[in-house]
């Protein structure tokens, strides 16, 4: 089964990571750098939370991410 890591889970994001989950039940794991976003996220499409890029980044075959700004993409 193909594993997606998603960073992002904001007002773009949110929508995408519940496609990817219908499309990849079980598959998809997400990332957000509050952590209370990213569980809505996780909760709201049935995917999977994980604490830090890192941890998003080597549990996935595929990595994504749909963050708002540079300060963001270098966190």
């Amino acid at each position: 089964m193909l594993k997606i890591g998603y960073i992002g889970a904001g007002a773009m994001g949110v929508p995408m990571i519940e496609r990817l989950a219908r499309a990849f039940p079980g598959g998809v794991m997400v990332h957000d750098r509050d952590p209370d976003a990213a569980e809505r996220a996780a909760l709201a499409a049935g995917a999977a939370t994980a604490a830090s890029v890192a941890e998003t980044a080597a549990a996935a075959d595929v990595l994504l991410s749909c963050v708002p700004d540079n300060a963001a993409v270098r966190e």
